[in-house]
């Protein structure tokens, strides 16, 4: 998992997959309207919602995609965990590739994410996002971009 201000996505040689996804996503700001777009094969969301309170919110994971979290408008805390060995609560939704999954004893951290900030969340990090600070929840305009991660060089 990375986490770090939006400019700093040009450290990564990541290929040209994340490049272009990258660049497009350092243009959108608190203006950039809800949408759905297509950038270099992925697909990219941007969506207004709520943060929600710590007792309502799940770990979730995925195994083919990098997600890629920004928050336009608003403030979140994320936490994150290791997925080794993370007991899901269901089956793991192939077709959504999504899998919700018990809280772990023991979490990795806490980030707060506000604008101009990006996370890369990778199939190995369990992530809990759009959690309430203080636990009030707030509303937040949010882009999480879906990368392939075989579109990634690793």
């Amino acid at each position: 998992m990375l986490c770090e201000p939006l400019a700093g996505w040009q450290r990564y040689s990541f290929g040209p997959v994340w490049a272009e996804v990258m660049r497009w996503i350092e243009q959108q700001n608190a203006g950039t309207p809800p949408q759905t777009v297509t950038v270099a094969g992925c697909r990219i969301t941007v969506e207004d919602t709520q943060t929600r309170r710590l007792d309502c919110a799940l770990y979730e994971t995925h195994r083919r995609m990098a997600d890629v979290q920004v928050l336009l408008h608003g403030q979140e805390w994320m936490y994150v965990a290791s997925a080794d060995n993370l007991p899901l609560l269901d089956p793991f939704d192939e077709t959504r590739d999504l899998g919700f999954h018990v809280t772990p004893a023991c979490e990795l951290g806490r980030l707060t994410l506000h604008p101009g900030m990006f996370a890369l969340l990778l199939p190995w990090d369990a992530h809990m996002p759009l959690v309430a600070i203080n636990n009030t929840p707030a509303p937040v305009r949010k882009l999480v971009a879906k990368i392939p991660l075989d579109a990634l060089n690793l």
